[in-house]
Protein backbone atom coordinates (compact mmCIF):
# COMPACT_ATOMS: atom_id res chain seq x y z
CA UNK A 1 0.00 0.00 0.00
CA UNK A 2 1.44 3.36 -0.97
CA UNK A 3 0.83 6.58 0.92
CA UNK A 4 -0.63 9.52 -0.97
CA UNK A 5 2.72 11.35 -0.99
CA UNK A 6 4.73 8.34 -2.25
CA UNK A 7 5.21 8.62 -5.99
CA UNK A 8 7.09 6.46 -8.46
CA UNK A 9 8.79 8.91 -10.80
CA UNK A 10 9.89 8.39 -14.40
CA UNK A 11 12.26 10.88 -16.01
CA UNK A 12 13.69 11.18 -19.51
CA UNK A 13 16.57 13.62 -20.08
CA UNK A 14 19.24 14.45 -22.65
CA UNK A 15 22.65 14.73 -21.00
CA UNK A 16 26.33 14.00 -21.52
CA UNK A 17 28.96 11.87 -19.68
CA UNK A 18 28.49 8.26 -18.46
CA UNK A 19 26.12 5.91 -16.63
CA UNK A 20 27.68 6.25 -13.15
CA UNK A 21 27.95 9.99 -13.63
CA UNK A 22 24.20 10.13 -14.30
CA UNK A 23 23.50 7.98 -11.22
CA UNK A 24 25.68 10.27 -9.07
CA UNK A 25 24.06 13.35 -10.62
CA UNK A 26 20.59 11.98 -9.83
CA UNK A 27 21.71 11.27 -6.25
CA UNK A 28 22.95 14.85 -5.98
CA UNK A 29 19.68 16.23 -7.39
CA UNK A 30 17.73 14.06 -4.91
CA UNK A 31 19.94 15.26 -2.01
CA UNK A 32 20.66 11.58 -1.28
CA UNK A 33 22.43 10.94 2.02
CA UNK A 34 23.66 7.57 0.70
CA UNK A 35 23.90 5.92 -2.72
CA UNK A 36 24.89 2.46 -3.91
CA UNK A 37 25.19 0.99 -7.40
CA UNK A 38 23.90 -2.60 -7.28
CA UNK A 39 24.33 -3.69 -10.89
CA UNK A 40 25.30 -2.45 -14.33
CA UNK A 41 24.46 -4.39 -17.49
CA UNK A 42 23.88 -4.03 -21.22
CA UNK A 43 21.12 -6.02 -22.93
CA UNK A 44 21.48 -7.68 -26.31
CA UNK A 45 19.21 -7.08 -29.26
CA UNK A 46 17.45 -9.93 -31.06
CA UNK A 47 16.49 -8.76 -34.54
CA UNK A 48 13.91 -6.15 -33.51
CA UNK A 49 14.76 -3.87 -36.43
CA UNK A 50 15.15 -1.01 -33.92
CA UNK A 51 18.22 1.08 -34.81
CA UNK A 52 18.22 2.93 -31.47
CA UNK A 53 21.47 2.16 -29.60
CA UNK A 54 21.27 -0.40 -26.82
CA UNK A 55 21.22 1.26 -23.39
CA UNK A 56 23.51 0.67 -20.47
CA UNK A 57 21.29 -0.32 -17.54
CA UNK A 58 22.05 0.55 -13.95
CA UNK A 59 20.17 -0.37 -10.77
CA UNK A 60 20.99 1.19 -7.45
CA UNK A 61 19.63 2.48 -4.18
CA UNK A 62 19.51 5.94 -2.67
CA UNK A 63 18.53 7.10 0.78
CA UNK A 64 16.70 10.41 0.36
CA UNK A 65 15.07 12.67 2.93
CA UNK A 66 11.67 13.68 1.58
CA UNK A 67 9.03 16.06 2.88
CA UNK A 68 11.37 17.32 5.65
CA UNK A 69 11.30 13.95 7.46
CA UNK A 70 14.23 13.06 9.72
CA UNK A 71 14.43 9.47 8.44
CA UNK A 72 15.37 9.04 4.77
CA UNK A 73 13.25 7.10 2.29
CA UNK A 74 14.87 4.14 0.53
CA UNK A 75 14.57 4.40 -3.26
CA UNK A 76 15.42 1.83 -5.91
CA UNK A 77 16.79 3.67 -8.93
CA UNK A 78 16.43 2.14 -12.40
CA UNK A 79 18.50 3.97 -15.01
CA UNK A 80 18.97 3.44 -18.75
CA UNK A 81 21.64 5.42 -20.61
CA UNK A 82 21.50 5.48 -24.41
CA UNK A 83 24.83 6.78 -25.77
CA UNK A 84 24.25 8.75 -28.96
CA UNK A 85 27.85 8.94 -30.18
CA UNK A 86 27.27 11.05 -33.31
CA UNK A 87 25.22 13.62 -31.37
CA UNK A 88 27.64 13.59 -28.39
CA UNK A 89 24.79 13.21 -25.89
CA UNK A 90 23.30 10.57 -23.63
CA UNK A 91 19.56 9.98 -23.51
CA UNK A 92 18.73 9.00 -19.92
CA UNK A 93 15.55 7.28 -18.74
CA UNK A 94 15.22 6.76 -15.00
CA UNK A 95 12.62 5.49 -12.56
CA UNK A 96 12.64 6.14 -8.80
CA UNK A 97 10.74 3.48 -6.88
CA UNK A 98 10.16 4.21 -3.16
CA UNK A 99 10.84 0.92 -1.37
CA UNK A 100 10.48 2.10 2.23
CA UNK A 101 9.37 5.53 3.35
CA UNK A 102 9.93 7.33 6.62
CA UNK A 103 6.21 6.92 7.45
CA UNK A 104 6.58 3.11 7.30
CA UNK A 105 5.08 2.53 3.87
CA UNK A 106 6.81 -0.24 1.94
CA UNK A 107 6.69 -1.47 -1.63
CA UNK A 108 6.06 -5.19 -1.90
CA UNK A 109 8.35 -7.40 -4.01
CA UNK A 110 5.42 -7.87 -6.42
CA UNK A 111 4.90 -4.11 -6.77
CA UNK A 112 8.62 -3.59 -7.37
CA UNK A 113 8.63 -6.38 -9.97
CA UNK A 114 5.71 -4.67 -11.74
CA UNK A 115 7.54 -1.32 -11.70
CA UNK A 116 10.72 -2.98 -13.01
CA UNK A 117 8.72 -4.72 -15.76
CA UNK A 118 7.19 -1.36 -16.77
CA UNK A 119 10.64 0.24 -16.86
CA UNK A 120 12.04 -2.68 -18.88
CA UNK A 121 9.19 -2.46 -21.40
CA UNK A 122 9.80 1.28 -21.85
CA UNK A 123 13.55 0.77 -22.26
CA UNK A 124 13.18 -2.15 -24.69
CA UNK A 125 10.67 -0.39 -26.92
CA UNK A 126 12.15 3.11 -26.95
CA UNK A 127 12.80 4.21 -30.55
CA UNK A 128 14.55 7.33 -31.69
CA UNK A 129 12.80 8.30 -34.91
CA UNK A 130 14.46 11.68 -35.48
CA UNK A 131 18.09 12.12 -34.43
CA UNK A 132 17.78 15.77 -35.47
CA UNK A 133 16.17 16.38 -32.08
CA UNK A 134 19.61 16.01 -30.51
CA UNK A 135 21.48 18.44 -32.78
Amino acid sequence: MQAAHTITEVLCAILTFGDRFHFDSLAHDNDAVEKTVLEVSQPTREGSGNQTPLPILLRGTQLVRKFNHAQPDELQILLAVYRLQEQNVDLVVSMNVPMKTSDGTTTTPGDFAAARDTFSAAVETLRIEDYGLFA
